[in-house]
């Protein structure tokens, strides 16, 4: 039985002390939902954050499914890299979870499938769960290569001597992110339920049953029940949805 996730992407926003963003009823409502369902959380603010979400969720009664983590690390272990932050840091101070290989990561930063599988490694190493993400662009979905690209990302950027319960797997439609549209339910479905069976052939079938599948890109409170209710959705990762405590709970309690 694959225990959902629901995964909160801050990206580079919010501030410390906002009025309208106040973090500690933000985790404490969280936490309220969290008891209502069999769900795992992820939380991923910008470095600066990470320390004070941990503190908040470090202090509930009963934190297990309630994970903070970063959204990128190093392709280095430590030393001399000014401005990068290793997977042992963020280990250090209480995070337990990564984002790997967002397509702003990919797009923006240009990393590889390479640099992203080595990544991963070095999280995996380092007691973080990695949340590898794979994705098309518009034009590749046109194409109708979206299962080629997506099998070879997720091929080449998911290390193949893992255990299970180290990673998990986020389909992001490139086109979909902080756009507003989304596949239909259907195509949704099958892009899940095809990916799963590439994995099982990839990876085996023991593996390709236990492991998640998220799906990302304009998650949001009216269209997140739909999402999370098909068979082969394990949950979701959320970007701008997630900044809304209101929007971000209901998503949690749609599952």
């Amino acid at each position: 039985m694959r225990t959902p996730m629901i995964a909160g992407n801050w990206k580079m926003n919010i501030l410390k002390d906002n009025d309208d963003f106040p973090e500690q009823i933000y985790v404490n409502k969280i936490n309220e939902a969290i008891k209502e369902k069999d769900v795992e959380v992820a939380i991923f603010p910008p470095f600066t954050h990470l320390g004070l979400i941990y503190g908040l969720a470090d202090e509930l009664p009963d934190n297990k499914s309630f994970n903070v983590g970063v959204q990128n690390i190093s392709d280095n272990e430590k030393g001399a890299f000014t401005g990068d932050v290793s997977a042992e840091l963020v280990s250090d101070v209480g995070g337990n979870i990564v984002i790997l290989g967002h397509s702003e990561r990919r797009s923006i930063h240009k990393e590889t499938n390479e640099e992203i599988c080595k990544k991963a490694k070095i999280a995996i190493k380092n007691g973080l769960q990695a949340v590898i993400c794979i994705g098309e662009t518009d034009e590749q979905n046109q194409s109708g290569d979206t299962l080629k690209v997506i099998s070879e990302q997720f091929e080449k950027s998911t290390p193949s001597d893992i255990d299970v319960n180290s990673v998990v797997i986020a389909y992001e439609p490139v086109w979909a992110i902080g756009t507003g549209r989304t596949p239909s339910i259907d195509d949704i479905e099958n892009i899940h339920s095809s990916l799963r069976k590439y994995i099982s052939q990839s990876r085996g079938e023991e593996f390709a049953n236990s492991v998640r599948i998220l799906y990302g890109g304009s998650v949001n409170a009216k269209n997140g029940a739909e999402i999370l209710g098909l068979n082969n959705v394990d949950g979701a990762l959320v970007g701008g949805a997630s900044l809304i405590t209101e929007d971000f709970v209901k998503i949690i309690k749609s599952l």
